[in-house]
């Protein structure tokens, strides 16, 4: 073997032929080679978008930016696409167009080839969604995921729906120019530093994601954000009742000590009321967005009032939602954070 190194392999049988040994000292010697094969630069380009459209207008990028190595272009074109969400409301009979501005980003990314490389990648892209999506206050995500060259994107497409069909130049939709903020390079230092602030970010893009399939889901995904931010506000406690016990006490403290930096007593007193909600879901999987009744048009009439899922979903999931955003920017802008 090299020098400098030794190498003993366990095997489960009593008698091992020597070139059953030959093929593990080849193997060992190749794996050497390879570790000092210096990792290379490897440039990747992606396309990211809208994808939240109920309630929101089609969002144009007015201007881009470039930081720690990766650009991110402004809006072009805009991109017509089929609704898809139909969750809430199906129905085979009809559809919908959707319009949206989708950005190229473009980055570098270090591995020994390509397949290594495309996890730092995929990781960024996705760090840069789910900023944008608070930024924003609307879902951004993945369109298109890190390819390692250019050559199949030059141009965004115009549409994915045929040429030929009439809606296809349906122009009726509202669009508003949105803006980079300045706290968005730092916040994606940040990120990168601190693990925690991470999961946070990524645990708020993730409750957008779940906010049309599950309202219920996504407001435990809100909750649970708040509250993993709470630990460094004030370190957890964990249970002392055994040795074995490692569940950690005073979740719900943890939740109104992170709200108490942005809100006064009294909004997070009546922000409490969602925890209720989020327990009730996260112990007993109880749904209170109306994901048992999906298909459900009753809103509500005169001498009536809506469902109770209708408060729920408008209502406490919005709220809950402004309050996260607001506590992720409070923390992504602010020159100094209790958040390590």
């Amino acid at each position: 073997m090299k020098e400098g190194f030794e190498f003993f392999v366990e095997v489960a049988v009593k008698d091992i032929s020597e070139p059953q040994i030959e093929l593990w000292r080849t193997a060992i010697l190749s794996a050497m080679d390879s570790l000092q094969v210096e990792q290379s630069d490897h440039i990747w380009l992606a396309v990211i978008g809208q994808v939240e459209h109920s309630a929101v207008k089609a969002q144009v990028l007015s201007a881009g930016i470039s930081i720690d190595g990766i650009t991110i272009e402004p809006a072009t074109t805009c991109f017509v696409d089929i609704e898809t969400d139909f969750i809430h409301s199906p129905d085979l009979t009809s559809r919908g167009l959707v319009h949206s501005f989708p950005v190229h980003v473009r980055g570098t990314a270090k591995g020994f080839d390509w397949n290594s490389a495309s996890r730092s990648a995929a990781q960024d892209i996705n760090a840069i969604c789910a900023l944008l999506s608070i930024a924003f206050d609307a879902r951004w995500d993945v369109r298109q995921a890190p390819l390692n060259t250019d050559s199949k994107l030059r141009g965004l497409p115009a549409a994915r729906v045929r040429e030929d069909d009439s809606m296809a130049d349906e122009t009726n939709f509202d669009s508003e120019t949105v803006s980079i903020p300045d706290w968005f390079g730092d916040g994606l230092s940040r990120m990168r530093e601190s693990e925690v602030l991470a999961t946070a970010v990524h645990s708020h893009h993730h409750a957008l994601r779940l906010e049309s399939a599950s309202p219920s889901y996504a407001l435990v995904a809100y909750v649970a954000t708040i509250e993993g931010l709470g630990p460094k506000l004030q370190k957890a406690e964990v249970c002392d009742c055994c040795e074995k016990c490692d569940a950690v006490k005073d979740s719900g403290k943890r939740f109104r000590d992170a709200l108490k930096l942005i809100y006064s007593g009294s909004q997070v007193k009546k922000l409490w009321k969602s925890y209720t909600y989020r327990s009730k879901t996260a112990h007993s999987g109880q749904m209170h967005g109306g994901e048992a009744a999906i298909g459900d048009r009753y809103h509500g009439g005169f001498f009536s009032p809506p469902p109770e899922h209708d408060d729920f979903r408008h209502m406490l999931l919005r709220q809950m939602r402004k309050a996260c955003r607001e506590l992720l920017v409070h923390h992504l802008q602010v020159e100094r954070s209790p958040i390590q």
